[in-house]
């Protein structure tokens, strides 16, 4: 999520994902989530936490 409030993070997802599209067979897929969890490790963990 830092690419939301970071340009030089902005700028180097959009850089790959250039990168990646230009390779036959290989789908880009850009993923969100709430931004209050900082990670994707950080949402990931809230829902199992959350299951338990």
């Amino acid at each position: 999520m830092d690419q939301m409030t970071n340009e030089n993070v902005r700028r180097a997802v959009l850089e790959m994902r250039r990168e990646v599209q230009t390779i036959p067979g290989v789908k880009y897929y850009k993923y969100t989530w709430n931004p209050a969890y900082k990670g994707v490790d950080d949402y990931l963990l809230s829902r199992r936490a959350a299951e338990m």
